[in-house]
């Protein structure tokens, strides 16, 4: 394809398609956008454990110490019975804490009296307030219709629905429950029972379509389990509640929902593409914000970015951070289905001993082997920012990788990170590992919208690969993307969903659907006309998208027909 190969275009990418981290630091460098924050140290665990207390949200600066105190109760037993009869699930939610030694520093510095006050009775009204909630499928969904309510008078009243110490207490249950998970989840759905297993796309912060799509396929259950492929947060305004309502519907059916993570989930991409934003604003108060002045040529309904965020901020965004590094990378279900978030991987080099801590990123003239499901196995989740160096090799490609059409299997320089892989790659690794169907996400209308030798995804999926071991497909899952564009520029593409059934769990159908009509109007927290076609355009080759699934050896090519359904 027309430069897609070639090493001197580093930064150049298809319209709408997310560079790489490398290449946002490099564009970002070059605007008048305020100086990204520095990574925070290296965290390390701390004994302090956090204590939901009842307190209203205040409207000035939380004072974290007043939210710490010693001891936290454990997960319930029927969430660990749960989670270990799963192959791959997590045990159950486990106590909430703050495991961060910026938070313990902003806790300890909060003002405190000279002399401890006389304990006060508790109210009797109120006897076990101190105790976090519980974690079941009750507390989600009255969640989910907290955050419903609050996201409609306003992204500041956000933290009035869901304060701070409770949602730190959620992230912090979350991160237990993940780290336990291995790299690829190995599901075993019952077939016999009837299990059905939905996959769902990326998300992208539209919370009221994915309650929306909740509502059409049904709240997760003991015969229908969820798997969510990652990109639940930036550009669209509502991140925080979509991760806040899938990690609380995690922890109650843990053996019945997974989280994938999306090349979002990293620290780059949520400074750059809005998400750090989100929570900024959302959790500082007005009051104390100290808002920047908006840089020129700001697009109209960009939030200015918060010079000063609150300690709450700091922190829920350092948890945010921790839990999407804990996300496993993949799922194979049943055996004989791959769910992974951009594409195939590279089979690692070994490892050289080296005086540098870290590892250099593979050259563009380093040898390519195509990995095994061994190789997802053992692989490393990525850290904070997969990059593509040292343990984070296989997380990189697994996250930003991407289909074409033409064959073989070549470092992804539209995106500066990542492979691509044509359709005599994909079904090399289809028949070595036994697997029959790749589902993957990362692109959406936009990203297709200049590739003219992939189909475009306006229906919410695409089929891009069919091979004589078997197909790959593309799911997208927020319909009416990206949100903020005008009216001429606006896709106005459905969502959908894959719906899998057994007995084998490999032959997807596929569920589409319509934006929610009543969502409100939201507010960017980032500057969308920069950050969405920011990088050089490069012309695909092929032929009509509408007609131009890839095909190797004997494919028919075929759109999907009767497998799709349009709600």
């Amino acid at each position: 394809m027309g430069g897609r190969d070639s090493p001197a275009a580093p930064v150049a990418s298809f319209r709408g398609l997310d560079p790489g981290p490398e290449a946002v630091n490099a564009a970002a460098a070059s605007t008048q956008q305020p100086a990204p924050e520095p990574p925070s140290r290296k965290q390390q665990p701390q004994e302090t454990l956090l204590t939901v207390l009842p307190t209203p949200h205040s409207s000035t600066e939380p004072a974290l110490g007043a939210q710490v105190a010693k001891g936290a109760t454990s997960a319930t037993a029927a969430d660990a019975a749960a989670g270990a009869a799963r192959a791959a699930g997590p045990g159950g939610a486990a106590a909430a804490g703050i495991n961060d030694p910026d938070t313990a520093v902003a806790a300890a510095a909060a003002p405190q009296p000279s002399a401890a006050p006389p304990r006060q009775p508790a109210p009797e009204a109120a006897p076990a307030a101190a105790q976090r909630p519980t974690f079941d499928l009750a507390y989600a969904e009255n969640l989910r219709e907290r955050l419903l309510a609050s996201s409609r008078q306003g992204y500041r009243a956000t933290a009035d629905a869901l304060p701070a110490a409770e949602a730190l207490a959620l992230l912090e249950a979350g991160c237990q429950a993940f780290k336990s998970e291995p790299c690829m989840l190995e599901i075993a759905p019952d077939a016999e029972a009837g299990e059905e297993v939905v996959v769902v796309g990326d998300t992208h912060g539209q919370y009221h379509d994915v309650v929306k799509m909740l509502g059409i396929v049904g709240l997760p259950s003991k015969l229908r389990t969820y798997v969510f492929n990652g990109d639940f947060v930036d550009r669209g305004a509502w991140g925080v509640e979509v991760v806040m309502l899938l990690v609380a519907l995690k922890l109650a059916m843990p053996g019945n929902v997974y989280l994938l993570r999306g090349n979002h989930e990293s620290s780059t991409c949520t400074r750059f593409y809005g998400f750090k934003g989100e929570v900024d604003t959302k959790y500082t108060p007005q009051t104390f914000a100290a808002a920047a002045a908006a840089p020129d040529g700001l697009p109209e309904g960009v939030a200015a970015p918060v010079r000063r965020p609150s300690d709450a901020a700091k922190a829920l965004y350092r948890s945010f951070k921790r839990l999407f590094s804990m996300l496993p990378l993949a799922a194979l279900i049943s055996g004989r289905t791959l769910v992974l978030h951009g594409g195939l991987f590279r089979h690692p080099c070994a490892s050289r001993r080296s005086g540098t801590k870290r590892a250099r990123r593979p050259g563009p003239n380093s040898k390519l082997d195509l990995g095994t499901l061994d190789d997802l196995r053992a692989a490393n989740k990525g850290g904070l920012d997969p990059d593509g160096r040292g343990v984070s090799v296989i997380a990189a490609d697994v996250l930003w990788s991407d289909p074409v059409c033409e064959p073989g299997l070549r470092n992804n320089d539209a995106r500066g990170v990542g492979l691509t892989f044509g359709p005599d790659v994909t079904h090399a690794f289809l028949e070595a590992n036994g697997v029959s169907l790749i589902v993957r996400s990362h692109e959406g209308p936009d990203a297709r919208d200049k590739r003219t030798d992939l189909p475009h995804i306006l229906d919410g999926h695409a089929t891009d690969h069919v091979t004589p071991a078997g197909r790959l497909v593309t799911v997208f899952s927020a319909p009416d993307y990206p949100q903020f564009q005008d009216g001429p520029s606006r896709y106005n593409n459905r969502g959908a969903v894959v719906l899998l059934a057994g007995p084998q769990y490999c032959d997807p159908r596929f569920l589409s659907y319509e934006a929610d009509p009543d969502r409100p109007t939201g507010i960017a927290f980032y500057d969308y006309l920069s950050y969405a076609d920011t990088d050089e355009e490069i012309e695909g080759d092929g032929s009509d998208a509408a007609s131009s699934v890839s095909t190797f050896g004997g494919g028919d090519g075929g759109s999907d027909g009767d497998d799709d359904e349009v709600v």
